[in-house]
């Protein structure tokens, strides 16, 4: 009787303490709000369409110290034209690129023209769109000598900075075009705008100096040589912080194995399983119940009050579970890994090509999960 109860009192799955409230105006027992509560709690709807989590406290970025040291860069779209953008960490000094086609090939020229002009950063921090996350872009990294680091997947808030500049570029362009002025004479005269009341501008930073604008500059040599900025940007972003954190909170960290909800962009949220602690802040690789594996920040993840995960496996020759869905955009990768493969042949083939190869025996495949992949006798045929 009480479970039929339970069972009408949250047909239209209204919240905990709405369910309580109207289960007092009709029904008693004892341990009923106990009851009402483990129901909801355990209920899969309820749990697939709750609220997403507030934010967390904020992990500042540690401040560089000179400038052109570490940016940020990050592509973004205009009128359906593709533009990237690169930001300095130190001084916020912005620059923007008009890009044919957003393959890899034009992104990296557009950055090393960007490099050519203010030399090579020790750090370049990326989201992990297609162009970032390809292989060429890596060989690239490698050849310039600078570290590549990315944000969390579908975390944007982990790259704010030029995530809140990508927002100023737009609107001043947009701007610019609705007032009919030039959008060159406007990003100069962004650049030679304070960042704030007591930090000067990112051109004055930058090249210690205000470069010639619309307006004249009277205090061009006012700025001593040692002035300490570093201080005022640290104290700037503790700012920052203690003003985010008064909103915020930190969650409990998860464990290997526990069982979660992921929230996709709709904002629903479906099973999935901790597999381990990602190396990026507050990130962990989760798996769905497809057998997919992700990386997924805290904030978009919560613990399942059921505890009920099943990967549901296609069928076993068919076995083959991408890695990340952030990097299933396009296939760059492909065509990368395969010339990596062409120039890495043994040097025996190299120096006779003629020669007869000699094929090893294939490996034993197996799936994720480790179960060996015995495929169906009338293939036995054919060769992959």
């Amino acid at each position: 009787m009480r479970k039929e109860v339970l069972s009408k009192l949250h047909y239209n799955h209204m919240g905990i303490e709405k369910t309580k409230s109207r289960a007092r105006d009709i029904v008693f027992w004892p341990g009923m709000n106990k009851q009402i509560q483990d129901t909801i709690m355990d209920c899969a709807v309820c749990q697939k369409f709750q609220k997403s989590h507030q934010n967390e406290t904020l992990i500042s970025s540690e401040v560089p110290s000179n400038v052109w040291e570490k940016t940020a860069v990050d592509l973004f779209y205009l009128q359906g034209q593709p533009y990237l953008i690169m930001v300095d960490y130190y001084s916020e000094y912005v620059e923007i690129g008009l890009l044919t086609n957003e393959s890899s090939e034009t992104t990296i020229v557009m950055i090393k023209s960007l490099f050519a002009r203010h030399g090579i950063p020790k750090i370049v921090r990326s989201d992990n769109g297609p162009q970032f996350s390809s292989y060429k872009f890596k060989e690239f990294a490698k050849a310039w000598g600078f570290e590549h680091t990315t944000s969390s997947p579908t975390y944007p808030r982990s790259n704010g900075l030029v995530e809140r500049y990508v927002q100023t570029v737009k609107k001043m362009l947009k701007k610019a075009k609705e007032d009919r002025k030039d959008p060159y004479t406007a990003l100069l005269e962004l650049r030679n705008a304070p960042i704030s009341n007591c930090i000067e501008s990112p051109n004055r930073i930058m090249f210690n100096r205000n470069v010639r604008g619309v307006l004249p500059d009277f205090l061009e040599h006012r700025r001593p040589e040692n002035e300490p900025i570093r201080a005022k940007l640290v104290e700037k972003q503790t700012s920052q912080k203690y003003f985010h954190d008064k909103r915020s909170r930190n969650l409990p960290e998860l464990s290997t194995g526990e069982t979660v909800r992921i929230q996709n962009k709709d904002k629903t949220w479906e099973p999935g399983l901790v597999i381990h602690k990602s190396d990026k802040p507050r990130a962990y690789e989760v798996m769905k119940e497809s057998g997919t594996i992700l990386t997924r920040n805290r904030k978009y993840l919560n613990r399942d009050q059921n505890g009920n995960f099943r990967v549901k496996h296609p069928p076993d020759y068919f076995d083959e579970l991408p890695h990340n869905e952030e990097t299933n955009r396009e296939n760059e990768n492909t065509v990368g890994e395969t010339r990596e493969a062409e120039q890495q042949l043994p040097t025996e083939i190299a120096a006779n090509p003629e020669a007869p190869i000699k094929h090893a025996p294939p490996p034993r495949a197996t799936t994720r999960s480790g179960r060996a992949i015995i495929r169906p006798g009338y293939l036995k045929d054919y060769i992959t």
